[in-house]
């Protein structure tokens, strides 16, 4: 350990990580970060803002909502341990007004790019006198508003400049398992902390309980039906593209927009080429598509009928009468927590509550096990 120096942003001590140019020191795990910073903290004096819901919350999630609103007041730590489709989002929304209305400053933060978007026009319409900023990597110009939605990459920026932060998918990549991305998220940080997440483990809980949070669960989603328990299509080599094709022959009968999930970048191409043949009006996306969020906005609006994806998409993107197919689903990177978020793209709207996942692959996976044993627990305590 290098006690003579600690680094500034991201806390680190290990020298290990710590390099020297010119007689100066200088962190190697955060010296990529590089860009402008957010200005120094000052209060919020815009005070006009208001909630616009078009629907009312359930008594669980008004419930819920008014805790976690109570939890903000008095500085306390909470982790939301909420299903897929339970409405997290919603209720975060009663702290953000009371927050904004105090002149406080909101962060949103999420591990990625598609899912700030996202949120940002959720948002928009939740807090139409608020200024809603989204920061990320290519759009960062603007780095103040009411709420700034950005990933956790760009926490970086803000020191200790959120009364409010919120911080959502506490478990996905790329902070899961990140060394300096939780030093910038309590780095930015002024005031309470809600973390959501829809596959956090049992110790995770544990531990942030030890540490003065609470925890509070919600296993209902809130149409009141049960989480889509996938079903299991197993075939040998070819057959699983055979199997893939009856699946999809069945879908696109009821009409009904697919996201077909893949585990790599090269299959979500290969994967659409064979579809491409027998169903038309498709497309495909991974992290290093380009124009990636104008086809996700046309596959919003129905000029596709289907995306060949990787788990790009398997977190923050709500579609009407979505149905889910999983396409090898026993690789290696599809693990217990990716495939139980997938299977919750499915069935997340009142007009298709029941929604249907298929699993594709050779062999059934423990994570596909586990998956679908957590979906069913899930269901039993509804």
């Amino acid at each position: 350990m290098d006690k003579k120096y600690v680094c500034p942003r991201c806390g680190n001590k290990n020298s290990r990580y710590v390099g020297v140019i010119k007689g100066k020191k200088y962190c190697r795990l955060c010296v990529s970060f590089q860009g402008k910073n957010a200005p120094a903290y000052t209060a919020n004096l815009h005070k006009n803002h208001f909630l616009n819901l078009d629907y009312k919350l359930s008594d669980e999630q008004e419930r819920i909502a008014l805790k976690i609103k109570n939890n903000f007041e008095n500085n306390v730590n909470t982790l939301i341990h909420a299903v897929t489709g339970a409405g997290k989002t919603e209720l975060v929304y009663y702290s953000i007004i009371l927050a904004l209305n105090q002149g406080k400053r909101v962060g949103f933060a999420i591990p990625r790019k598609d899912v700030v978007i996202e949120i940002t026009n959720r948002l928009k319409t939740a807090f139409p006198a608020s200024l809603i900023t989204a920061v990320y990597g290519g759009e960062n110009h603007v780095l103040t508003g009411d709420i700034i939605i950005l990933t956790t990459h760009q926490l970086y920026r803000y020191k200790r400049f959120f009364d409010l932060l919120i911080f959502d998918e506490i478990d996905a990549f790329p902070y899961r398992d990140s060394i300096i991305l939780p030093s910038f998220l309590l780095r930015s940080a002024r005031g309470a902390i809600i973390f959501l997440s829809a596959t956090v483990n049992a110790a995770d809980k544990a531990n942030f309980k030890k540490q003065g949070g609470e925890v509070i669960e919600l296993f209902h989603r809130y149409h009141g039906q049960p989480l889509p328990v996938p079903s299991i299509i197993q075939g040998w080599g070819l057959f699983r593209y055979w199997h893939l094709f009856w699946v999809m022959r069945l879908f696109f009968k009821s009409m009904d927009p697919v996201f077909i999930f893949v585990p790599t970048i090269a299959m979500a191409k290969k994967t659409f080429q064979f579809l491409n043949i027998f169903f038309k009006n498709g497309n495909y996306v991974h992290s290093q598509r380009t124009k990636r969020a104008k086809i996700i906005n046309d596959f919003r609006h129905h000029h596709y009928r289907y995306l060949c994806t990787t788990s790009v998409l398997e977190r923050g993107v709500t579609v009407d009468k979505l149905k889910v197919i999983v396409f090898n689903a026993d690789h290696y990177l599809f693990d217990q927590a990716t495939l139980i978020q997938i299977a919750g793209r499915s069935g997340r709207k009142k007009v298709d509550p029941i929604g249907r996942v298929v699993f594709i692959s050779e062999t059934i996976s423990s994570a596909m096990k586990n998956a679908i044993n957590d979906i069913r627990e899930k269901n039993i305590g509804m």
